[in-house]
Order: C-alpha cells, then structure tokens, then sequence
C-alpha cells in the first residue's frame, strides 16, 4: 500500500472508530456498507475495505457471512496502553501512574502498563508493536532517550490516540501534559531570594529538555524581577541525576561560593546536599536548598528539602481525560491541545525559613 493511501487508511479508521465507541452507530443494524462510506468520505472503496478489515481484526466489528458487517457488542471496555520511560523507582512516576490507574479502574477499562526504564530497544519494540496489539491509545511518559524513537512515535501517533507526558518531544500529532515548569522555577528561585540569598547557583537539567528548560526559564524570570543579573556561570547542568548533583556542586563550591541553590529535581539537590556537608558547609545556615518534584527521598533528608510539588497523580489523570477525549472523538488528530497543571511550593526546613522567622522575632 503506498504511504499517501495508508494515512487515509489511518484518518478514515480512527474516524470510524471514534463514532463506534460514542455510539453514532447501531448495534443492532448492520454497519454501513463499503460504497456508503465511501461516497461519505469521498475515498474509493478499496480504501474503506482496508479500514473496516483492520476495525474487524482489532474487534470493533465483525462480519457475518452473506449478511454484513457488525458492531462488536462488548466494546465498554478500552484497552489503554501506558509506556513510563523513566524508573518507577522515582516517586513522581508512580504518583503519574497512580493517576491514570485510578481514572482507568473507575472507567472499568483496561491498562497495560509497560516500563523500559531508559532502554531505548525496549521502548522501540513495544511502538513496533503497537499495530498488532488491540490497543484503544497509548499514553508515553517520555524520558531522556525517547528522543531516538520519535520516528516511531510520530508513526504510532497517526494509527491510535496518543498523549505525551512530560517531555515534549516536538511536533509530533499527540497531546501533551507537564506540570507548569516555568512556573515552578520562578516561584522556587522567588522564595530563595524573598529569604535574602542573592546569589543563587542553579542545577540545571539537559537544556534539550522542555522542562529543564522551561525551569530555568523561570530561574530568570524571578532574578530579573528582583533586578539580579543573571550569570550564566551560575548554571550547571546534571542531567537529572543525584550524581551529577554531587558532582557539580562541589567542583563549584571548591573555587565559588552561593548562599543559595535552586535544583532542577529533588535526587540533584540531594546530591548537592551531600556535597554541601561534605565541604563543611551547613544547609540552610551557609547555604539554602530548593528541589523539584517533592519526591519522597527530600523528605528524609536530615534537613528535609524545600520543593516544588508538580501534582503527579493530578497529571496522571488529566492525561487520561485527554486520551478519552481523543477515542471518544470529541477532538480530531488536528485539535491538538498543552496542558499545564499547576504547582505549589512546599516549604521545609532546607531553605532557611525557620531561621529568618526566628531572625525576624529578635529584631
């Protein structure tokens, strides 16, 4: 089949799809025939037969021979497909797929759950699969490697309903969910200086990443508010990891010195804690912490960490209620939508705050 007719195949199947599961179709009458169809959707009927063949083997319809084709009756219960890239060890994920197991379970539908933990082969066969499975959508928690998939993804995103978390991965036709990220980092970088620090060291994620970007994004936004020039010397990129973390915090702190630090996740500020206490210096009182996720390993810090809360189990669930949005056809592959879900500060003792309010009652 030459590529221009298979992504008509594509755009007439999921249309038809779509208003199979809304019920625009009877079950009871047969399913409207190849010349009807294509006549509505103005394409030759080689090209509605390839269509309604794939609804058939993926069990939406079903043929009875010398009498047509039917809508399959037991079509309640979607299968969703959900690929987290990143390790489940990291709380911020399993509160993701918290949310998405529990909007799956309360629908009565069906998740398949799949975990490469960065392994780009593993990520790549199970989209190379996606065409064989009976799958409704496919949710994909990107990580730091889904970057060398994106061909298939793009692919994946033209066959089924397809929602990116996270990550954005570029111009690919699927919806996108994050936590507002330009928004933590201002209101992270914000609270630092509010509590006197004026220079502020910030661990950066892989600037190729949109949120690492969009949270140093917001680093700048709070120092020019404030009038602090912003020094490109005072960034330093670690790639998500509590060892790079270490690692750059105290190459820095050996030549430098700051009286804050803003990182771009909670496992990087651990490791600059660590660095920190190895130097000699104390947290908050020489230097003040301010993470990103309010993963649980912050919170058994012996100072526990200042963070920002991206509401993980919250973009678990409007993740699916975008993916629903798109089976149910309540918006074509063309109304493509962003979602940014709000974040909060969570205030602990890493950044400092008890000692300027104890500061604050002695003057």
């Amino acid at each position: 089949m030459e590529k221009v007719e298979r992504s008509v195949v594509d755009r007439v199947k999921e249309d038809l799809r779509a208003k199979i599961l809304r019920g625009d179709f009877s079950t009871e009458k047969r399913f409207p025939s190849e010349r009807k169809l294509a006549k509505i959707y103005k394409i030759s009927r080689i090209t509605v037969r390839h269509a309604i063949s794939e609804l058939v083997a993926e069990g939406y319809l079903y043929r009875i021979p010398f009498k047509g084709t039917y809508i399959s009756k037991d079509l309640n219960r979607l299968t969703i497909q959900l690929i987290i890239n990143p390790p489940l060890n990291i709380s911020f994920f399993t509160e993701i797929l918290s949310g998405i197991e529990k909007s799956i379970s309360k629908d009565g539908n069906k998740l398949l759950l799949k975990c490469t933990n960065e392994n780009v082969e593993m990520e790549r066969k199970l989209l190379e699969g996606i065409r064989e499975e009976k799958i409704d959508g496919l949710i994909i928690v990107s990580g730091k490697n889904s970057f060398s998939n994106i061909d298939l993804i793009r692919e994946v995103g033209h066959i089924i309903p397809l929602v990116i978390v996270d990550i954005y991965l570029g111009e690919i036709e699927a919806d996108y969910i994050s936590s507002d990220d330009e928004k933590g980092g201002y209101i992270a970088t914000k609270h630092l200086i509010e509590l006197g620090n004026k220079k502020i060291l910030h661990l950066a994620g892989p600037i190729q990443h949109s949120t690492a970007k969009a949270r140093l994004n917001g680093y700048k936004k709070a120092l020019e508010e404030e009038n602090i020039k912003f020094d490109e010397d005072l960034i330093r990129y670690t790639d998500w990891q509590m060892e790079k973390g270490y690692f750059e915090t105290k190459k820095f702190l050996l030549n430098k010195k700051v009286d804050g630090i803003f990182a771009c996740n909670d496992e990087v500020a651990v490791g600059a804690f660590r660095a920190i206490k190895e130097l000699g210096y104390s947290v908050p009182d020489d230097i003040s912490i301010v993470g990103y996720g309010n993963l649980l390993i912050g919170k058994l810090l012996e100072v526990p960490l200042t963070t920002i809360d991206q509401k993980a189990e919250k973009i678990g669930i409007e993740a699916y209620k975008l993916l629903m949005e798109r089976i149910k056809g309540e918006r074509n592959s063309q109304s493509l939508k962003k979602v940014f879900t709000d974040v909060e500060l969570i205030i602990r003792e890493s950044c400092g705050i008890r000692k300027q309010k104890i500061l604050k009652k002695e003057v």
